[in-house]
């Protein structure tokens, strides 16, 4: 579908698609006034804009108190002036570091695409791939579906999604698209989807555990939603207690740290870069003009591997950020 209304196809649904199509395009819905534009690079969504004055980066942390509205007002003044992003003239006035802002931006997005659960109705469109993004965002849809459903979702929706459930024996997916071990569940939740792994009706489930009814069928849609969970006449095989069991043992490396590294000016390093490389060619990531020589491009390019070798960062005792 290019486009529909919410109440057939609820957001949760169709973030889903998205991201088991890998789709790559710009995902428009509206509600009345209220307007949303959602990029989509191959499934996960990157960024997010609307016409809510609230949900704009400057708003957002000053209603979580993280920005001064002084603050607010004086860099916001500056960024409009400059024509610098508002992140950027933050980080030029020390109000925040390059991982602060890395973490509030993820936050921020996150918000924003949360509120999509609230909506009961409304429209939405699928318009062509974008332009090239230049954000470093990046959401875990499974996890942005689970919480947003159990949270946010209304209970209407949630009471005609289970529906099918209702008298039907559900397990584990076997093969699921997500990994359970990536969906952060709270103690009483993993309690519940352990119990799917030799098979539960919803009202066995309701009895057996301390979670109130309305809870249970909100978890039961976020994992239906995502193909984690499913009744047995909708699954591939015959239901086997041995090939449900998909939370894998995590193991755990040794990691060699290095102690005369400087592990934070190492972190904010990486992260003032990783904030903007996606906007930068070549030669503004080096560092050099376009006229530059092969001697002195080689010479840069090998300095800024050395800067970002992911080795280097697991040395520090950084391994969370080898990926970046």
């Amino acid at each position: 579908m290019r486009e529909g209304d919410l109440t057939d196809v609820p957001f949760a649904v169709l973030l889903h698609a998205q991201a088991l199509e890998r789709r790559t395009a710009v995902l428009e819905i509206e509600r009345g006034p209220l307007q949303k534009t959602i990029v989509i690079e191959r499934g996960i969504p990157v960024g997010c804009t609307s016409n809510l004055l609230h949900e704009t980066l400057g708003r957002f942390m000053v209603a979580r108190g993280d920005l001064a509205e002084a603050d607010y007002q004086r860099v916001l003044a500056k960024s409009a002036t400059t024509g610098t992003p508002f992140g950027d003239s933050m980080i030029t006035e020390k109000l925040i570091t390059p991982t602060e802002l890395y973490r509030v931006l993820q936050q921020n997005l996150a918000k924003k695409l949360l509120d999509g659960f609230t909506w009961r109705s409304g429209h939405f469109r699928l318009l062509s791939e974008p332009a090239e993004q230049r954000s470093p965002l990046t959401i875990k849809v499974g996890q942005l579906i689970v919480t947003g459903i159990s949270k946010l979702t209304s209970q209407d929706e949630v009471n005609g999604a289970v529906r099918p459930f209702i008298g039907e024996t559900l397990y584990l997916h076997p093969d699921p698209p997500y990994r359970l071990r990536d969906i952060r569940l709270s103690p009483d939740q993993q309690r519940l989807v352990a119990m799917l792994k030799t098979g539960k009706r919803i009202d066995e489930l309701a009895a057996e555990t301390t979670i109130s009814f309305d809870d249970i069928t909100r978890l039961l849609y976020g994992l239906g939603v995502i193909g984690i969970v499913a009744p047995d006449s909708w699954l591939p095989v015959e239901p086997s207690p041995t090939v449900r069991v998909v939370n894998e043992p995590k193991t755990e490396a040794v990691a060699i740290v290095e102690t005369d590294l400087d592990a934070e000016a190492m972190r904010e390093d990486l992260m003032a870069m990783y904030l903007k490389f996606r906007g930068l060619d070549a030669f503004d990531q080096l560092g050099l003009d376009t006229t530059t020589d092969v001697v002195a491009i080689e010479s840069a390019y090998l300095e800024y591997s050395r800067r970002f070798a992911p080795w280097r960062f697991e040395r520090a005792g950084l391994g969370n950020l080898t990926e970046k």
